[in-house]
């Protein structure tokens, strides 16, 4: 996959497509790569406003991820462009 490198800023889908209105991806940075399409994040979450798990840590460490176009849950993908 094109451009997908160590650094880079893609978005991560945590929840369920329904499960979470329309705030359903958040932030994260590629920390490693593996293979075509699926990477290490370190996400960054918006505090206590998704959910008492993260209410202490506002950074989620995921491992494993595979590229999605459809956001599934787990799965990360490019940045919209506006």
């Amino acid at each position: 996959m094109e451009g997908l490198i160590t650094g880079r800023i893609v978005h991560y889908n945590p929840w369920p497509n329904e499960s979470y209105g329309d705030s359903k991806c958040r932030a994260a940075i590629i920390t490693n790569v593996f293979g075509e399409d699926t990477v290490n994040l370190t996400v960054f979450m918006d505090w206590i406003n998704d959910g008492r798990q993260y209410q202490d840590n506002s950074l989620l460490w995921t491992t494993s991820r595979h590229y999605s176009e459809t956001l599934e849950a787990g799965t990360w993908h490019w940045p919209e462009r506006v």
